[in-house]
């Protein structure tokens, strides 16, 4: 049982992680083009 928990934690942790990852990326990206744009 503890097997399963600790596995979905790890999971879900990564899965979290993943998201944030991407998001900064888009960020990061977004902000690159506007500078762009700007100058």
């Amino acid at each position: 049982m503890e097997d399963i928990l600790s596995s979905i934690i790890i999971f879900v942790a990564s899965f979290w992680l993943l998201r944030v990852l991407l998001l900064f990326i888009l960020i990061s990206f977004v902000i690159y083009y506007l500078r762009k744009i700007i100058r």
